[in-house]
């Protein structure tokens, strides 16, 4: 089976899989599918249908994520959104508001430990970039994010990260931390600071 929707950048093929139905709960096992080339599993259940819940697993080659979504009146909530995509880590939590005639509001908050080797994968358009630089590192990372995505002017976000080393085209810099602010249409602060390796 395939599912097609405008809303997607590609389809999703090779549907397969069981769906059971109880006592106003679905479960799913091993229902399997593949997106942009990648195959992935789910396994879950959608409870309560009068104010529903779900709760499901979605694994890869490169993604393993646990997340519980709360559908409400025209939103979802996202009480839990944690895992592994490729070497990084996130734990998130959030809203996402709909609306029919605009893009949605987004409203997300979190952690995450970000492999910056994984930088130009996660953000494709930077790849080329990415490749340049060479960074290696962990960040950890906590931020907050509320706008709608195609409004970025409107963005409200607050996002810092710190490393106890990184290496930009192999040059290490220690005690690296990053800082960034953004609200009323106004970058507030954007400030990173390092100490430079001395090779002692």
């Amino acid at each position: 089976a395939t599912i097609t929707h405008e809303s997607l950048p590609s389809d999703i093929t090779d549907v397969s899989g069981r769906l059971d139905y109880k006592n106003d709960l679905v479960t799913w096992d091993q229902l399997l599918a593949t997106y942009k080339g990648q195959r992935y599993s789910l396994v879950g259940q959608l409870s309560d249908f009068s104010r529903p819940v779900i709760d499901t697993k979605i694994t890869s080659d490169q993604l393993a994520l646990t997340t519980q979504i709360k559908v409400l009146n025209q939103a979802f909530q996202f009480t839990a959104f944690t895992g592994n995509y490729l070497n990084s880590s996130f734990d998130l939590k959030g809203d996402v508001h709909l609306f029919k005639d605009a893009s949605p509001d987004i409203d997300l908050r979190g952690k995450a430990m970000l492999n910056l080797e994984d930088t130009g994968i996660l953000i494709p358009r930077l790849r080329d970039r990415v490749k340049q630089l060479h960074p290696v590192g962990i960040l950890s990372a906590e931020g907050i994010y509320q706008g709608k995505l195609d409004d970025w002017r409107n963005w409200k976000i607050t996002f810092d990260a710190t490393s106890d080393q990184v290496k930009i085209q192999g040059h290490p810099f220690q005690n690296f931390s990053f800082y960034y602010s953004q609200r009323d249409l106004t970058i507030s602060k954007c400030e990173t600071s390092s100490t430079i390796y001395d090779g002692t």
